[in-house]
């Protein structure tokens, strides 16, 4: 069965109905609730985007943009 809610799948682990891939503050609260957790190995990574409106961005909207874009060019552990 395929969710759209972590939580929901969450609960539906805990409860026996299958497993779920979940973030790990909600391995951690199914762990507490009796569920067992396995780490991924290779690690999963969650691919995310940078979206804004296109319209100008205030100054503070413009420096997170820059600060964003500038560490997601570093891969983690290495140098640009």
């Amino acid at each position: 069965m395929e969710v759209e809610d972590r939580s929901a799948g969450l609960y539906l682990a805990v409860a026996g109905a299958g497993v779920a891939v979940l973030p790990r503050p909600f391995a951690v609260y199914a762990e507490a609730l009796g569920a067992a957790i396995v780490d991924l190995d290779p690690p999963y990574r969650l691919g995310v985007h940078l979206v804004h409106r296109m319209t100008p961005l205030s100054p503070a909207a413009v420096a997170m943009r820059a600060l964003l874009i500038d560490a997601g060019s570093t891969p983690p552990g290495g140098t640009p």
